[in-house]
């Protein structure tokens, strides 16, 4: 085989004789090409091939071709022919071929002929006839299966030969184009030569003149990958030719960018590096000359069966750093998949492939255009709409499946698309146990979700890492019975490499390891001596009983023997229990400690001595370890739930502290704390206050080394107990520098924690650093850590809300207010208003707890039995945004809200309520001249059920007196348009019939026949058809984003959406039959993965959806990505409902020579077959495709194939503004109604038809009994 692709061409020879075909051998062997293939209708065949291979043995490769059957193939082989090659793939021969190790290559055209006869066990495929598809063809064949080698036969001759290589072939079968029987009858073998170093020279010519090419890799859409050998260096590389075709010159400037953009990151190890890129010749723009991986790539590892854990962990942590070092540079690679992770021999994983990278500039950080292999994208990158962070998503991908051994997700695209945005990630527990939390974040469907980062992804992948070495290591360590064993160090070694760990790393996670032996040891131990001295006190009990006191001190004297370890004691102890033993001091029969304390004053005074501070010092009963933390504070729940930090004195905190011993270092300043006791215990007051003063020392340049090693939470302990030391060895100065530095390195390790998420330990961290700045006396800093602590934890009792921890929130929202009324601001005027408003019946939300504005403490006041929620501005110091969180968070929850504002000034009252208030409150009206003001206010005066109204307090001015906010939650109840998140479920007390997504509706909370963008302008699609199944009979909501929407409707900012996934609520969409979505919902974002998410939600419930293709090409950013975008959605739809042109242009992808001609209506012409586009259509996932056609009609065209006609009711036109949403209300209207396909497209024409005779839009929509006049008049249905 390394011979056949060395030469790269097969010359084809039919000879008349073998001294014929030996000359010709001669010949063209002279010429470079040492492969022959020697046909079967050669005369006497077999034994030419033995002639043949007899005379040049070695030196020229003898096959055989045309060979159709086993039992010739045996006799080839046997007549010396090295390969076979047969026109068509036969089983039998590849057989034998195989059980002889002889070469073979069977013929085959087609992909599946060709992948059929390679999974059969060709070693080659000839692919045969070449000449009439020609290069492109085995360019083609090579894309999806490149693994396969091919050997094109047929048309081949020194013009194309180049070509064909090029494309991928292995080697090239030359017949008569090398070897031409005229050429050898003649006997002008010279001539065969001269064809024949043609022919080498074509495919064996240099590029760049310095690279040759030795082997075909694989090709693409835009390039194809070649090895090749640089001949200078002998260096082995890789050639990547880009195709001109993919790159026109209009596109160089971009292509020239991107190089200049990714120079900056060829030389990281993780990325696969590029030597140099050169201008390219023919067909090819660009040939990049980049390092050659001698490995396999990660798709070919998982074909060998699921990979195991460590390699898993490596590979992942490897696409991380070459992730991490791309986005760092504003590259996003938009193609991760395993074919692109090329392992190096030690599998180290390098990221390849950057072609279809994405260059951002300053200003942009998302993508719109679709691109990469949609079977790893991020749900979001169908969508046209990604960033960074689905590189990350495409990496949880495929390490689910190097892990499992399968994907994530089953089915078809289409299929695998729903679940990827529903989040079914399948057979989760397939994957080992400490992934499992990882990938679920990883593969979230939901973007914030998900890691935020290739730096946050790569450090959970290294913690689990670490982990694992940590818990592999621990078994071993703890298996082992000398830790100095040579064996077990080179067991550690083997598991660092394995794990791929730094020397620094492995060995302080086996430092600690080692300690937690000796700490399990040394309690092992103290345990048998606990149980032994036990033993011993049980028997002096018994002889005390007995009166045995000679006896009882012999038992306390083993006692003693076990519990000193200093032999110098041992033998004071020793000396101390023979006195007792001898001295002839009388005892009772139930000694009392007095008469044991009077025997002790009774010996020598030096002898007094020592046993007095033996026994004061010596814990023959040890305490339980129960686990060194970091001095925390202790948050005690008390009635009014306030923080305590426990204000004890150093003294007690540092022995509170060394009573048990967890990590290394701790020993030695255990030591340290030991001797001050034994100074204290003696009165020795300068010795103790100079060793605490020592401990200080200690502890601060413990400190010091773990900055080092980035040890946070170990710094910001060792620099508070510092401070502790230093400020009972009076050493003030020294106690205040700790304590700052304590606070800073406090302050890091909550930003850490933060950026894990680990909210509470966050709170917990952020509470000590001011802790120690109130040290200090630096209020300001004291106040900022409490404002962190209590961002911290109310993101924490976010967290505990989502997973239905309502104690564990409640407990968390007790302690911020717990916190804030220690700080000297916001809080405690709002404080008193929830005290005030709770007596009341009332809810009032605190000021400050009202700035970190989360939905979870909404719905505990909703669960409480709020009826509303007062977000007070009169007190507080919020921005216009803030507000308008708390607005969105209050709706989250369904509870109105209504907000207090200082003054009476228009302006901030107006902004307030575009935010989305439900009323506002004005705690002072001054004057009647105030209440004229209002007045003229139209939009926000309190007019009947419009929605929006002023509570004002404290004034006698007749109607204007405070609202009472219950009875304005009723009033505003009255057939109301709802708005995003209020009163949506409350709205509209039969919520069963139709749901809308809108967008362009102006007025806030106003009753469907006072909404004013009626009057003038189209309120957009949904909105209409809204109006009209409501005139028509069906109740109907709106979800829109109106508070967020400009008043004035302009073409040019009437795509400006600001929907977003928080505004569509679940609770409607389940009670309701049907949802509408509209094609312009689905223009940009956020509002299109709000549209998607109600249809797929809608879906998921059993809830039919209806969309309104309704193409506004003014509306798109790029009209060429409607067709992409709608297509991707059908799947979601049930019926979907369009004019000719929209249908044709949601079918296509060049949309670029559409003229804007109109705001409303553009109206382009879009050419293309109307067949083909609803055939497209109705294939990507709806039941039905309604095609409006004006006074034509409508045509129902159902997946089945059936079309059913609606016949128009003919009038006469004035115009054609609203018609299309007419129809489609009269259509849904008839289709929930249940009257059939036919019928209620009748209906539909009925109701445009009415509605462009009147000269209008959705205010002059048609109620049921004007449509039946109107259709009675005309005949009937």
């Amino acid at each position: 085989m390394q011979r056949i692709e060395t030469c790269g061409i097969v010359a084809i020879i039919r000879a008349n004789s073998a001294d014929e075909l030996i000359q010709t051998a001669a010949a063209i062997h002279a010429g470079g090409v040492n492969v022959i293939e020697v046909t079967m209708t050669t005369p006497n065949a077999l034994q030419v091939i033995s002639d043949v291979s007899s005379a040049y043995g070695d030196a020229v490769l003898v096959g055989a071709g045309s060979v159709l059957d086993a039992e010739t193939a045996r006799a080839v082989m046997l007549a010396g022919a090295e390969f076979i090659v047969s026109p068509v793939t036969k089983p039998d021969v590849i057989e034998i071929c195989n059980r002889y190790g002889k070469v073979v290559i069977p013929g085959a055209f087609t992909p599946t002929e060709i992948l059929t006869a390679w999974e059969t066990g060709a070693d080659y495929v000839k692919v045969f006839p070449s000449s009439g598809v020609g290069a492109a063809y085995i360019k083609d064949v090579k894309a999806p299966l490149p693994q396969i080698p091919l050997v094109p036969t047929g048309g081949i001759n020194a013009e194309n030969a180049a070509e064909f290589i090029t494309a991928g072939a292995t080697a090239l079968g030359v017949g008569s184009a090398l070897v031409n029987n005229q050429l050898i009858a003649a006997g002008e073998f010279a001539l065969l030569t001269e064809r024949a170093e043609q022919l080498v020279k074509e495919i064996d010519q240099l590029i760049l003149g310095k690279y040759r090419l030795l082997e075909f890799l694989n090709s693409g859409g835009f390039s194809s990958v070649f090895r090749a050998r640089e001949e200078m260096t002998n260096r082995i590389v890789a050639i990547k030719a880009l195709a001109k075709t993919a790159y026109p010159a209009s596109r160089m400037k971009f292509l020239l960018n991107e190089f200049q953009a990714m120079s900056k990151i060829w030389k990281h190890p993780n990325i696969v590096s590029i030597h140099t890129v050169e201008p390219g010749e023919d067909d090819y723009v660009a040939w990049i000359v980049m390092e050659f991986v001698e490995g396999k790539s990660l798709h070919d590892l998982m074909q060998e069966g699921a990979l195991v854990l460590t390699d898993a962990l490596n590979i992942g942590l490897d696409i991380c750093r070459g992730l991490r070092e791309a986005h760092a540079h504003k590259i996003m690679h938009r193609d991760i998949k395993p074919q692109n992770i090329l392992l190096t021999i030690d599998k180290e994983a390098k990221v390849a492939d950057f072609s279809i990278a994405r260059i951002f500039g300053e200003t942009t950080e998302f993508a719109e255009t679709m691109a990469g292999t949609r079977r790893y994208m991020a749900p979001e990158q169908t969508y046209g709409s990604y960033d960074y962070r689905a590189d990350l998503y495409s990496t949880g991908l495929i390490l689910y499946q190097a892990v499992t051994g399968r994907f994530p997700f089953s089915g078809e695209n289409k299929e695998i698309d729903k679940k990827k945005a529903a989040g079914e990630i399948e057979e989760i527990d397939r994957c080992p146990e400490v992934l499992r939390h990882f990938l679920q974040k990883a593969l979230h469907r939901q973007l914030s979700e998900r890691h935020q980062s290739a730096t946050e992804m790569y450090e959970e992948l290294d913690r689990i890492r670490q982990d694992e070495y940590v818990k592999q290591a621990s078994e071993l360590i703890d298996a082992s019975v000398n830790s100095s064993n040579p064996r077990l160090a080179e067991a550690l070694e083997r598991y660092r490499k394995t794990f791929r760990l730094s020397l620094a790393d492995a060995e302080r996670m086996n430092q600690n390891l080692f300690f937690q032996r000796r700490q399990k040891e040394e309690n092992t131990k103290r345990e048998k001596l606990l149980a032994q001295v036990e033993r011993h006190y049980t028997r002096a009990i018994r002889h005390a009983e007995n009166r045995d006191y000679s006896s009882v001190l012999a038992e306390l004297h083993k006692v003693s023997h076990l519990c000193i370890d200093d032999q110098g004691l041992t033998k004071v102890a020793d000396n101390l229990f023979q006195t007792l033993n001898t001295v002839n001091v009388p005892l009772s029969a139930n000694p009392t400690v007095e008469e044991v304390v009077s025997l002790i004053q009774n010996l020598p005074d030096g002898e007094s001595t020592d046993l007095r501070t033996w026994l004061e010092h010596q814990k023959l009963v040890p305490e339980e370890p129960t686990g060194v933390t970091p001095i925390q504070p202790r948050v005690k729940a008390s009635g009014s739930y306030r923080l305590v930090i426990e204000e004890a004195s150093p003294e007690y905190l540092l022995d509170q502290v060394h009573s048990d011993i967890q990590y290394p270092h701790e020993e030695e300043a255990l030591h340290i704390f030991q001797q001050i006791q034994i100074f204290q215990q003696q009165g020795r007051t300068q010795q103790w206050l100079a060793f605490y003063n020592k401990l200080g020392k200690f502890y601060q340049k413990q400190a010091a080394n773990f900055v080092k090693k980035d040890e946070l939470e170990l710094v910001a302990n060792c620099y508070t107990r510092a401070r502790f030391a230093y400020t009972v060895a009076e050493k003030q100065r020294r106690s205040r520098k700790n304590a700052k530095r304590g606070a800073v390195y406090y302050t890091r390790l909550a930003r850490q924690f933060e950026l894990q998420r680990s909210w509470e330990e966050a709170g917990k961290s952020y509470i000590l650093a001011a802790y120690n700045h109130g040290y200090v006396n630096m209020p300001t800093l004291v106040e900022e850590c409490h404002r962190m602590a209590t961002v911290c934890y109310f993101n924490a009792a976010e967290s505990a809300h989502l997973n239905n921890e309502l104690q564990t929130a409640y407990d968390f929202y007790m302690l911020i207010l717990a916190i804030g009324e220690k700080m000297s601001t916001p809080t405690k005027m709002g404080l008193s208003y929830v005290k005030t408003s709770l007596k009341r019946g009332e809810v009032l939300v605190g000021t400050f707890v009202l700035e970190f504005g989360g939905s979870a403490i909404a719905t505990l006041l909703a669960s409480a039995g709020a009826d509303f929620i007062i977000a007070d501005l009169e007190h507080s110091s919020f921005s216009i945004e803030a507000v308008g969180r708390i607005i969105r968070n209050a709706r989250g929850s369904n509870l109105p809200c209504i907000v207090r504002v200082p003054a009476l000034e228009r302006h901030f009252i107006s902004r307030v309520l575009d935010a989305g208030a439900t009323g506002v409150m004005i705690p002072r009206v001054e004057s009647r001249n105030d209440i004229e003001k209002i007045k003229q206010w139209t939009k926000y005066a309190p007019e009947g059920d419009r929605g929006v109204a002023f509570g004002i307090g404290h004034t006698d001015y007749g109607d204007f007196t405070k609202l009472d906010t219950r009875e304005y939650v009723r009033n505003a109840n009255q057939e109301i348009l709802t708005i995003g998140q209020i009163e949506t479920v409350k709205a509209v007390e039969n919520l069963n019939d139709i749901l809308t997504t809108d967008l362009y509706a102006n007025d806030i909370g106003a009753a469907f026949p006072d909404i004013k963008s009626f009057g003038a302008f189209v309120g957009g699609c949904p909105t209409n058809i809204s109006v009209g199944v409501q005139r028509l009979g069906l109740q109907a909501v709106l979800l829109t984003a109106v508070d967020r929407f400009p008043l004035i409707y302009y073409r040019d900012n009437c795509a400006d959406i600001e929907l977003t996934i928080d505004d569509v609520l679940a609770a409607p969409i389940t009670e309701s039959r049907a949802v509408l979505i509209s094609g312009t919902g689905l223009s940009k974002e956020p509002s299109r993965s709000a549209t998607l998410y109600a249809a797929e939600k809608a879906q998921s419930v059993g809830c039919q959806v209806f969309l309104d293709l309704d193409f506004r090409a003014d509306q798109w950013h790029d009209p060429r990505a409607f067709g992409v975008v709608v297509r991707s959605a059908l799947r979601y739809i049930d019926i979907a409902i369009g004019t000719e042109e929209e249908i044709k242009a949601a079918t296509l992808t060049d949309l670029s020579q559409l003229t804007i001609e109109h705001s409303q209506i553009s109206n382009p012409t879009i050419e293309g077959d109307m067949v083909v586009a609803i055939e497209t259509l109705l294939g990507a996932g709806p039941d039905a495709l309604i095609v409006k056609r004006g006074i034509e009609g409508a045509d129902v065209h159902l997946v089945s194939g059936e079309v059913i006609h609606g016949a128009p009711f003919p009038v006469e036109v004035y115009n054609t503004l609203g018609a299309g949403d007419a129809f489609a209300s009269g259509f849904i209207y008839g289709n929930l109604s249940g009257w059939g396909w036919e019928k209620s497209a009748r209906l539909g024409n009925a109701t445009g038809a009415i509605v462009v005779t009147r000269h209008g839009c959705a205010n002059f929509m048609p109620t049921m009994p004007e449509v039946d006049e109107f259709v009675a008049e005309r005949g009937g249905w």
